[in-house]
């Protein structure tokens, strides 16, 4: 459950988090700042202008700019470009739009995932226990992650890994050479691997689902994964493409 409309006063991370635990709505008092995986649930992809669509489907004072989430890295925090649908990491200092969000369980038809973080963090970056803050770390919202998550083939699937949380398989080493977009297309399509031919290219939220905030890329690197260079190439809007099935 979203606020209908949004505050059009920007604010700082620490601020943000405040206003949305404190507000009192609709008759709800649980309200708190989205995660990343929350707030880009709003995307609709494809040549639109996001904010616009939104404001037509009931919301209103939706902007097309930059919205904080509770998700965070310490002395920086998650933020999602609403009209580019772009998630990056901004200064806590900085200020954005809010948007207040709340757990309506009773409506949910779609289980997002967890994020995977677990800590939480002061306005400068200092760790601190994560009870009361409304923080990612806090709430932790979302669908549990299965123990183990990942799990590497064996025999002629050696060279994947299966993802228990998505159904996904990816190629367990993707290359480490850039790429164009359409190349990248082709090359996906053309794969065999692991005696299957039906790779692709993932889409936006399932190169996302991989993301594990609190860790970063060397998390799938402790996976069984191998040749994970940067967190860019699992960002949204980054330069990184992986094959998977």
């Amino acid at each position: 459950m979203w606020v209908r409309a949004p505050s059009a006063t920007v604010v700082n991370w620490t601020a943000a988090l405040a206003n949305a635990n404190s507000l009192s709505l609709c008759g709800f008092t649980d309200w708190r700042l989205p995660n990343r995986k929350e707030l880009r649930s709003l995307s609709q992809y494809g040549p639109i202008n996001n904010a616009v669509t939104l404001n037509s489907v009931g919301f209103s004072n939706v902007q097309g700019r930059l919205y904080c989430s509770s998700s965070n890295s310490g002395t920086h925090a998650f933020i999602f470009q609403m009209n580019d649908r772009l998630v990056l990491n901004d200064d806590k200092s900085l200020s954005n739009y809010a948007w207040p969000v709340r757990t309506a369980v009773s409506t949910r038809s779609v289980a997002l995932p967890k994020t995977g973080q677990s800590s939480c963090y002061d306005a400068i970056g200092n760790a601190i226990p994560c009870a009361g803050t409304g923080q990612d770390g806090d709430i932790k919202a979302g669908v549990s992650w299965p123990n183990p998550r990942f799990v590497v083939g064996t025999g002629t699937e050696a060279a994947c890994v299966a993802d228990k949380l998505t159904g996904l398989m990816w190629v367990q080493a993707p290359s480490t050479v850039p790429d164009t977009w359409i190349a990248a297309v082709t090359s996906a399509n053309n794969l065999v691997l692991c005696g299957f031919s039906d790779w692709r290219l993932p889409n936006v939220n399932e190169l996302e689902s991989l993301v594990n905030t609190q860790e970063g890329s060397r998390y799938l690197n402790s996976q069984g994964f191998s040749n994970i260079q940067t967190d860019s190439l699992l960002v949204i809007g980054g330069v990184g493409c992986w094959w998977f099935k």
